[in-house]
């Protein structure tokens, strides 16, 4: 192995290269972060990713159960928002039956013509 010439300069270059593979990793892990949150399903290959196949760093670590707990809880939410939405539509249809069976009742029906008259 050849002897470095300068040992600070290539020091300097291991640094460098370590902070470039650390950004490249934290923008992985804010990708995965981002696409666990608005795509659930996603959440979960990211946790395989970087917990089973990446190398077992801290880091990666990290991310793989960062990832499964914002899949979750994006999951959860979803369900939530979409039992709210689609609750808002039944008790309108129960509301709007009770109103039309109402009016066809026989007392209501003559109360009505009166109000047209």
């Amino acid at each position: 192995m050849e002897s470095v010439k300068n040992p600070q300069a290539y020091q300097a270059l291991l640094t460098i290269n370590e902070q470039e593979a650390s950004l490249k990793a934290r923008s992985g892990y804010l990708k995965a972060y981002i696409l666990s949150f608005f795509v659930p399903p996603i959440g979960v290959y990211y946790f395989i990713k970087y917990f089973f196949i990446a190398d077992s760093s801290y880091g990666n670590r990290k991310a793989a159960f960062l990832s499964l707990v914002i899949t979750a809880t994006s999951l959860l939410l979803n369900i939530w928002l979409f039992n709210l939405f689609f609750s808002q539509f039944a008790a309108k249809d129960s509301v709007n039956e009770q109103f039309i069976q109402d009016l066809i009742t026989p007392a209501n029906q003559k109360e009505l013509q009166q109000l047209f008259e």
